[in-house]
């Protein structure tokens, strides 16, 4: 399994102002960015290509062994454990994610500030724009070693600018998550302080955890277009929903290139689209450097 939603608020906060800087609401979710799936009682919640969070896996708010929750095609079932396995072994897993999270930010040479909501099945919340999540997933014998998000607003070029032409909702935000805790920080600007506090990064609170495409679900027989083969499964959401998931692996490496969410809407809960691009590293690039604290 690989992409997936994630929990219905994924907020991040962090304003200076004065040499005060604080931490409010920072993706507390219990589980995703795409190819692991965790979940959670009444919902659905994702973890990143490369992360798989936990041996178990909630459902319906009951605790279940996540072996026993796979079924299905047996030959689409021993494939993707081939991918699995062609996932442990890459240094780093780089994933871009548009439309899931809306962000408000703003910097002067004072002060800054940066929030994020997840806004998947949901408008854009007022004074924010659509972002773009580009993530890097670091790994060293299948383990995590660091996760960082750079969030992009839209209208920004890259994520190498450091500004974009509004006078707010303009800048590029980084979060970061390594063995010294949690940080985020106005992405290019390498003067202003960094800010730490509680909160996930991929929705992982900390390192060390195994990474590794999840296999769980039903799956479909096994697709093949061109020089990749698509694998399909389903897998509930809670509240009367249910995932279809698409992946797209390429034959040549087993390692994932996209992943395709779609949830119906059910129950009066509204349906929504999902989408995850993916790209790996033999080797992990380096660690972003935190720089001086915010006081």
């Amino acid at each position: 399994m690989l992409g997936t939603c994630r929990d219905q608020e994924r907020d991040g906060l962090v304003h200076r102002e004065g040499g005060e800087a604080t931490k409010a609401a920072g993706d507390h979710s219990s589980g995703k960015e795409p190819i692991m799936r965790v979940r959670r009682p009444g919902g659905l919640v994702c973890a990143s290509l490369l992360v798989v969070a936990v041996a178990q896996v909630i459902v319906n708010g009951a605790q279940a062994n996540a072996s026993s929750d796979v079924s299905g095609n047996p030959a689409a079932i021993a494939y993707v454990r081939l991918v699995a396995a062609a996932t442990q072994r890459m240094g780093a897993e780089e994933e871009t994610i548009p439309g899931q999270v809306a962000i408000a930010d703003d910097v002067t040479p004072q002060s800054w500030h940066v929030t994020t909501k997840y806004i998947v099945g949901a408008s854009v919340p007022r004074g924010y724009v659509p972002a773009v999540e580009y993530t890097t997933i670091a790994a060293k014998a299948a383990r995590v070693t660091w996760i960082s998000t750079v969030f992009v607003p839209s209208g920004c070029p890259t994520t190498s600018a450091p500004t974009c032409t509004r006078s707010v909702n303009n800048i590029t935000a980084l979060f970061l998550l390594t063995s010294a805790g949690f940080f985020i920080h106005p992405y290019r600007y390498p003067d202003l302080c960094w800010s730490k506090g509680t909160g996930t990064v991929a929705n992982r609170s900390q390192t060390g955890g195994p990474v590794g495409y999840y296999v769980y679900g039903d799956y479909l027989p096994l697709r093949h277009v061109g020089t990749t083969t698509v694998v399909t499964s389903t897998y509930p959401a809670g509240r009367g929903q249910t995932v279809t998931e698409t992946d797209t692996i390429a034959v040549a490496t087993h390692l994932p290139i996209s992943t395709f969410v779609n949830v119906p809407a059910a129950s009066g809960h509204p349906g929504y689209t999902e989408h995850f691009a993916y790209h790996w590293l033999a080797t992990a690039p380096p660690e972003p450097q935190v720089g001086a604290l915010c006081s």
